[in-house]
């Protein structure tokens, strides 16, 4: 084997460190030319075929906004778990010619400016030949999702049960839901840190300020639950001539009454705050959660006092799309 000499070391590494710099500029270069590129196709969602209907209509949710802001059409596919046709998402043209289907990168959600750049950089790199489509990589994550409200709204209004919800919402009643049945005490929403379980004491506490409201007093108020009647008794027995406690309704018709209502109040469940983007209603849900839950218009953030719960309530109100509840 033959020895490079050392008299030439120096010019050696200058060249390859001169390569490196080229390489990397390059690069650089491909990558500022492919972000201004304009990108076009269509993002299909792809929801989890394993999880429950509020999970997987999330995934549905997540592709519809990252599809917006790189703008790109949207393909929803039919949930696994919406059985009985309670979404009906738009289809896409017969005549729309679509290329090989790409996943796109996992990112963090929207609130890291970088997240939109990936996306974007790695739908510009098959912007090549017949128009291309898009899924996101599983569950990827979004944070706010109030602004999909209409999307969803119109989904189930095209959906099996768009006349149900209609009668629902000509009734004017206050909806709460308890989550028991999938989860247990201290169970936490995933990698959230947040607990999904809310004690039967903070429900009491909830419904007896809700009692005192004079702006509702008319309103009668269900609470919508999976769980046991023997644990929810003790809250129909605060008022019962007021308060119904519905334990046997199907997965369809809790969706409505929970959409339907004129305020609703989410538990942590994907189930019902899919509820509330459907709801023309007021939409209270307890904060923080692992989404978004907006200050202002008919969205009220719910904590451990209800101080001024009434005011709150009201402002809403007056912020929906039922200008004659009250």
């Amino acid at each position: 084997m033959r020895l490079r000499p050392l008299s030439t070391l120096y010019l050696r590494v200058s060249l390859k460190i001169e390569s490196r710099i080229n390489a990397v500029a390059r690069e650089h270069r491909r990558i500022r030319r492919d972000v201004t590129t304009p990108i076009s196709g269509k993002l299909v969602s792809r929801p989890h075929p394993y999880p429950g209907i509020g999970h997987q209509l999330a995934a549905v949710v997540s592709g519809y906004l990252w599809a917006r802001d790189l703008g790109l059409t949207f393909e929803a596919t039919q949930l696994v778990a919406d059985r009985n046709r309670l979404f009906q998402f738009p289809s896409p043209p017969d005549d729309q010619r679509v290329g090989r289907r790409h996943r796109l990168p996992s990112v963090r959600d929207e609130r890291d400016p970088n997240s939109l750049a990936v996306l974007r950089l790695a739908c510009s790199r098959k912007q090549r030949g017949v128009q291309p489509a898009f899924e996101l990589a599983l569950d990827q994550y979004r944070w706010d999702h109030s602004p999909a409200a209409e999307f969803v709204r119109a989904a189930v209004q095209a959906g099996s049960y768009g006349d149900a919800l209609s009668k629902a919402e000509d009734a004017e009643y206050i909806a709460i839901h308890v989550r028991r049945g999938d989860i247990s005490a201290g169970e936490l929403g995933g990698a959230s840190g947040i607990s999904r379980w809310i004690p039967i004491d903070w429900y009491a506490e909830l419904l007896d300020s809700l009692l005192k409201m004079t702006s509702l007093r008319s309103m009668p108020i269900q609470i919508i639950s999976a769980g046991s009647i023997n644990e929810l008794e003790p809250l129909k027995s605060m008022c019962p001539q007021r308060v119904a406690i519905i334990t046997d309704g199907s997965l369809e018709e809790d969706f409505v009454r929970l959409a339907g209502a004129t305020v609703l109040f989410c538990a942590p469940s994907s189930f019902s705050f899919s509820a509330a983007l459907a709801s023309r209603g007021v939409a209270a849900a307890h904060y923080p959660w692992w989404h978004e839950i907006p200050k202002t218009g008919r969205w009220v953030r719910l904590h451990n006092t209800f101080e001024d719960l009434e005011s709150r309530l009201d402002a809403a109100l007056a912020e929906t799309h039922r200008p004659d509840v009250r």
